[in-house]
């Protein structure tokens, strides 16, 4: 797995029809790992890239920082972690952030399904995880 940060390295990359997911993943619960399975899996199947945008604000503390954050996922199969700070998305809609990444797909929960119908793009469900008990 790749780690990048900002858009000058991500278009350095030359990627094209990604599958994505994009995020917080501020804790990288149970539930963002199997997001990000989810995601290697299905662009795998695709014979596709597999990008987890994370975005982040350098000036914030973090749960998780994005150096933890590519070490948590280094063996979840995605192909990329790439690393957004805040200033380099602010202002872009869901619609032209995966137009900028290239998007052939978007891997979501169903929970954020909305923000995402209007990128014309096909949209794969991750069902969370939930132990015993929850």
């Amino acid at each position: 797995m790749k780690h990048l940060s900002g858009w000058k390295r991500y278009q350095q990359e030359a990627l094209r029809g990604v599958y994505f997911a994009c995020g917080h993943f501020d804790g990288m619960h149970l539930g963002h790992r199997a997001l990000a399975a989810r995601l290697a899996t299905a662009a795998r199947q695709a014979g596709r890239p597999s990008v987890l945008v994370s975005l982040y604000d350098p000036a914030q503390p973090a749960l998780t920082t994005e150096r933890e954050k590519a070490y948590l996922l280094q063996e979840s199969g995605i192909d990329l972690l790439f690393s957004l700070p805040r200033a380099e998305a602010v202002g872009l809609s869901p619609a032209a952030l995966a137009a900028r990444l290239d998007a052939a797909a978007v891997v979501t929960v169903k929970a954020d399904a909305a923000r995402w119908r209007r990128c014309d793009l096909p949209i794969l469900f991750c069902d969370l995880v939930r132990q015993e008990g929850q």
